[in-house]
């Protein structure tokens, strides 16, 4: 081969050698671009189930919200309706008192008030054991904190 043909030869060598570079790095730069690509499609992913999970959290302030008024409502009607049960089992028995000091002038007198006075009293005690009080006896009684109140 003379001098020329080993020239060529060389600079063929040497653009193939040049060529397969630049594929390379043709190479390198679109594997950047789709790991770019991919990083950007998960990142969106990502900000997708961010906003999602902050939506839900503000939806759960809200309903936290809501049920604490709603309990606070409960509470108040609660507070203003609780004795009423009681307060309509007592009041026939201030009928009865009233009743009983009617009946004190009376002939009967003494007698008939204190009749009366007991079967008010009776009333009012089984009024009260029907919303569970009950009476516990303690005069001449050991204190017992379980049951007796200081």
């Amino acid at each position: 081969m003379d001098e020329r043909e080993e020239t060529n030869v060389e600079r063929e060598g040497e653009e193939a050698e040049a060529g397969m570079e630049a594929e390379t790095e043709k190479e390198k730069a679109a594997g950047e671009a789709t790991d770019v690509e991919r990083l950007k499609e998960a990142l969106d992913s990502a900000e997708k189930d961010a906003a999602g999970a902050h939506e839900k959290f503000l939806r759960k302030c809200a309903d936290l919200e809501n049920y604490k008024k709603r309990v606070e409502k409960e509470k108040a009607y609660l507070m203003a309706f609780a004795n009423e049960k009681l307060m309509e089992g007592i009041l026939p028995a201030l009928d009865n008192l009233e009743r009983a000091l009617g009946h004190a002038d009376d002939e009967s007198g003494i007698e008939g008030l204190k009749e009366g006075v007991d079967l008010t009293l009776s009333q009012m005690h089984s009024t009260l054991e029907k919303f569970g009080l009950k009476e516990i006896k303690a005069v001449n009684e050991r204190f017992d904190p379980t049951r007796h109140e200081a």
